[in-house]
């Protein structure tokens, strides 16, 4: 018989509370009576625990004073005998074989001295006044044996309290018997007893006891004559009962307590069996309910358990699998439109992703280019179709034709034509804002007839108007060979995918007007610096696309060359801060008016600081007449602590300054121009820069054949 259970249907939350309430039916009650009867049990061996270790501590204390008073008796015969004198030592011991076993030693004391009369004697304690007169009284004496040997329990009385001069007979008491008696039987079976003095010193443990313990016994019997507590030592836990032993009247000396411990697991050895049935009785009562409710819910549950995971499985998109159920009822009904809803879904799904990539492409590109061909590859994953083009207006009313792109679908190139739509194609385009669907027939409509749609025969067309600024300004057109059949779903998506299109195509062109507008207000600005000096008119133009091409030369990032473009049309912008006089003195200036030239860098980076867009242009202005020997202004760096792009635009702006008339000397020839920037390199110019600034020179300069003259100095600043 095979009585596996099967726990795939735990999975659903439904199966787990029916289980659960099988559980709750069938073991709480097991349970709740099992644990009411083992408290019952235990509380009621606890009690009788107490109760035998307290009827044990009565009969212990009971037995210890008997045998006191027998070992006092013992002793009150030896010392008769003594007195008398007739018998000596050795019929002190003959007197009783088992006398070693009660007593351990024997002596007599006169004066300071103590005579042997039995083992090896130990010395005899001060006694205190109440002490002597209780034995000149002739009463037994009990006392603590500090500093005699073998035992710590002495008893003492006067050999004869009419002759003094006889002295005091001591016995040293053997600790196991007093305490255990003879072997132990004294001793209830599995108790063990600790006795203390009146000081609560220990006096006899049957067991070893650690310091930390004893003290925590000292706290719990320093108040009253008997009580109970528990113990610990190691993982052992003991019931203790305690209970003095008054000594005063007959002994002299103060009340001993005995504590009788019991072990935990010695009380509840009874309870062994009641655990060991406990376990198998609550493991077969969850067997047979697992059994019965696996039987009775996995009918039910499995057609949820395979729908569950079917969610799980379109949360993770995969809209291809199917759930399989045949359990004939309502289950099954709910499977069938299930798979109807996820392979619905899936197709959306599918829409909206290849809509979602397409936005994020069109969206984030600058690039028309970039926008037509993300939109030929990937609109056929949108909507279903046999070709894609799309006609975008070239934005410029001077220019009304359109430019149509179409993917091949054989080579997977695209197809690039020019047409100039009619007014009435655009009359038409815009009477259908939405979309416009032609069937089986292209007509004359130019921005139909493209190469790719007319070999494949495509004759079939949804048209989708692009608009900017309210004006028809391209299409988007999906061919067919069929007549397709399009729902509403497929026309949003279609009409979404075009205004898409319309916002980037108007982004791009926002755009490119704006770095227009940016780049003619930079030429503007470097003009109206030019022109603070007639001499100087075009300078920095003429330095910025000699540089420009410098750094193509030396194939510079795009975006190093966007910069290049910015700085070098500001890098003489400090010069709004030198007089005209100095710009358009006809002379050599003076160190003062030097100084007041070389500022023109530290003014023109002040000027453009609080402009965060040009942060990284400053460097330019500020570095542009450093040399590479660190002999240049303004902060005298050298090699390559020069930023990068100052020292690219250093040689050009040097070149044309040398080159160029002033009113105090011609330009330089440029053959002889380029040969002194040659000469130059290492020492106020970058090698490599200088490198490529001849190279380009070479091919784009030819010789005049005119001689070089000594402008380097004029030519740095």
């Amino acid at each position: 018989m095979n009585l596996r259970i099967n726990t795939a249907f735990l999975r659903t939350k439904v199966a787990r509370r029916v289980l659960a309430l099988f559980v709750i039916c069938a073991l709480v009650p097991i349970g709740a009576l099992a644990i009411v009867s083992y408290r019952t049990v235990s509380r009621q061996l606890y009690e009788q625990s107490r109760t035998r270790v307290q009827q044990a501590s009565k009969a212990t204390a009971d037995g210890l004073l008997e045998r006191l008073h027998y070992m006092a008796a013992e002793l009150g015969v030896i010392a008769t005998a003594l007195r008398d004198r007739a018998n000596g030592p050795s019929a002190v011991q003959s007197g009783d074989s088992a006398l070693g076993t009660r007593i351990a030693w024997i002596a007599v004391e006169r004066g300071h001295s103590m005579t042997p009369v039995f083992g090896e004697a130990g010395n005899a304690p001060d006694l205190n006044v109440e002490a002597q007169q209780h034995l000149r009284s002739g009463y037994t004496l009990l006392t603590n044996g500090t500093g005699t040997l073998g035992t710590s329990v002495l008893m003492a009385r006067a050999v004869a309290t009419a002759e003094p001069e006889l002295g005091t007979i001591w016995a040293g008491l053997n600790q196991d018997y007093l305490f255990a008696g003879r072997a132990g039987t004294a001793l209830p079976a599995d108790m063990e007893l600790c006795a203390f003095d009146g000081s609560l010193t220990p006096l006899y443990c049957s067991i070893p006891v650690e310091s930390e313990v004893l003290t925590g016994w000292r706290n719990s019997v320093s108040s009253g004559s008997r009580g109970e507590f528990e113990w610990s030592a190691g993982r052992e836990q003991f019931v203790a009962t305690y209970r003095s032993v008054f000594l005063r009247a007959e002994y002299a000396t103060d009340s001993w307590t005995l504590v009788l411990s019991e072990s935990k697991a010695t009380v509840l050895a009874a309870m062994t069996g009641f655990k060991q049935l406990f376990l198998p009785v609550i493991l077969l009562a969850l067997w047979v309910v697992l059994l019965l409710s696996n039987i009775q819910i996995r009918r039910s549950m499995e057609p949820l358990v395979e729908l569950q995971q079917g969610t799980q499985r379109i949360a993770q998109r995969d809209f291809a699998s199917r759930v399989v159920v045949h359990s004939g009822d309502e289950f099954e009904e709910l499977a069938t439109s299930f798979n109807s809803m996820a392979r619905r879904l899936g197709r959306q799904f599918g829409a909206l992703t290849a809509i979602n990539e397409i936005d994020r492409a069109v969206l984030s590109a600058f690039d028309t280019e970039v926008i037509v061909n993300t939109v030929l590859a990937r609109t056929r994953e949108v909507l279903a179709c046999d070709g894609v083009g799309i006609g975008i207006s070239s934005g410029d009313d001077s220019d009304p034709s359109w430019q149509l792109m179409a993917m091949d679908a054989a080579t997977g190139n695209t197809v690039i034509q020019q047409t100039q739509p009619t007014a009435a194609e655009l009359s038409e385009l815009s009477e259908c804002p939405d979309y416009l669907v032609t069937n089986g027939d292209r007509g004359p409509r130019s921005y139909l007839n493209i190469e790719p749609f007319i070999r494949r025969g495509l004759s079939h067309f949804l048209v989708l108007p692009v608009f900017l600024k309210q004006q028809v300004s391209g299409v988007i057109c999906l061919a067919y060979s069929d007549q397709p059949d399009h729902d509403a779903e497929d026309l949003v998506q279609a009409r979404q995918l075009a205004d898409q299109v319309a916002v980037a195509l108007s982004n791009t062109r926002l755009v490119e007007q704006l770095d227009e507008l940016k780049l003619g207000a930079l030429t503007a600005f470097a003009r109206t610096i030019d022109a603070k000096s007639s001499w100087t008119a075009g300078h920095s133009e003429r330095v910025t696309k000699m540089a420009l091409a410098v750094a193509r030369e030396m194939g510079l990032s795009d975006e190093q060359i966007e910069v290049l473009h910015r700085g070098g049309l500001l890098h003489d912008i400090g010069k709004i801060g030198v007089p005209a006089s100095i710009l358009d003195k006809p002379a050599r200036l003076d160190s003062d008016e030097l100084r007041v030239m070389q500022q023109h860098p530290e003014i023109g980076a002040q000027i453009l600081t609080p402009i965060k867009a040009y942060a990284n242009v400053i460097p330019i202005v500020l570095h542009h007449h450093e040399k590479w020997n660190g002999s240049g202004y303004p902060h005298g760096l050298a090699g390559t602590g020069i930023p990068f792009l100052a020292r690219l635009i250093a040689v050009p702006d040097v070149f044309d300054a040398i080159t160029s008339d002033r009113p105090y000397r011609s330009g330089m020839p440029h053959d002889a121009a380029v040969e002194m920037i040659t000469g130059l390199a290492g020492e106020h110019f970058d090698i490599e820069i200088v490198t490529a600034f001849r190279s380009l020179m070479a091919r784009k300069l030819s010789p005049r054949g005119q001689t070089a003259t000594a402008l380097a100095a004029e030519a740095s600043i």
